[in-house]
């Protein structure tokens, strides 16, 4: 399963989107306001109401020592996850609009679960016994159960 961004990864992101912006006011559900006035509207409507303010200096502090030389960049894992979601874009899409439609195809996967591998499993799916997988090992699958 896809991992979900850290709020340090989305910020960094709103950042890049906001060259000017020197901070946000961020509510529990990782919404980012320019205003605090709004940061704690729309948080008055959430169970956790806590609003952060974000700094610029802070998010570009972190990513340095996150990345650690790392080459990798936001936006590279930002096509790598949506593609691991199943879903793809042109490549010219803008941070916020790649983000948001990693955010929306989240929203819409299914639950996964793991499981343990039977020999009846790699039985009943040949595809498995071709990607390597062996008795034994936890794999995820979509949940079929009714919520």
């Amino acid at each position: 399963m896809a991992e979900e961004l850290s709020r340090t990864q989305k910020m960094q992101i709103i950042f890049k989107q906001h060259p000017n912006a020197q901070e946000f006011y961020v509510t529990s559900d990782d919404q980012a306001f320019y205003l605090p006035s709004d940061a704690k509207n729309h948080a008055s409507t959430l169970d956790d109401k806590t609003v952060d303010c974000i700094k610029r200096r802070d998010i570009l502090k972190d990513a340095k020592i996150e990345n650690g030389g790392d080459k990798k960049t936001d936006r590279q894992a930002l096509f790598e996850e949506l593609k691991n979601l199943g879903g793809s874009a042109p490549t010219n899409i803008s941070d916020a609009k790649l983000l948001a439609k990693v955010e929306e195809l989240k929203k819409s996967a299914p639950k996964m679960i793991d499981v343990t591998v039977t020999q009846e499993m790699l039985d009943q799916n040949p595809e498995l016994v071709a990607e390597g997988v062996k008795v034994g090992e936890t794999i995820q699958i979509p949940d079929t159960e009714k919520e």
